[in-house]
């Protein structure tokens, strides 16, 4: 005889796979929120430091004519590019430590440190 048609079981596999993603989830969104704000903006062109920029400056730098990234605000973004999919351009602002946006054809790497991190690409 059958109480609630869930054969005595309180989860199906399903609701466990759902819950399972939905933790994972949820752990990956309070990683990411809690990163620390970084400090300063490390600009790379072909793997070569150019710039090291402090986030509380307002800075506009121009690289090679090609890409330009802004700083502004606490953060910096690629304000201008003449790369042809313009996936630098759409990444939009970054300000946390460890975030990156990278322009493959223009080979520049723009990457958020913070204090006392030692940062280094090797070319």
């Amino acid at each position: 005889m059958k109480k609630d048609g869930l054969n005595g079981k309180i989860f199906k596999i399903g609701d466990l796979i759902v819950l399972a993603v939905f933790i994972i989830a949820a752990a990956l969104a309070i990683y990411f929120m809690t990163k620390p704000t970084g400090s300063e903006v490390y600009i790379y062109k072909d793997g070569k430091l150019l710039e090291a920029v402090l986030l509380s400056v307002e800075k506009t730098v121009k690289i090679d004519e090609h890409i330009t990234v802004k700083i502004s605000g606490g953060a910096a973004y690629v304000l201008k590019s003449d790369c042809k999919g313009q996936d630098c351009v759409k990444a939009g602002k970054i300000s946390k430590v460890g975030e990156m946006i990278v322009c493959l054809p223009n080979k520049v790497v723009i990457k958020i440190v913070g204090d006392g991190e030692v940062d280094y690409i090797t070319g």
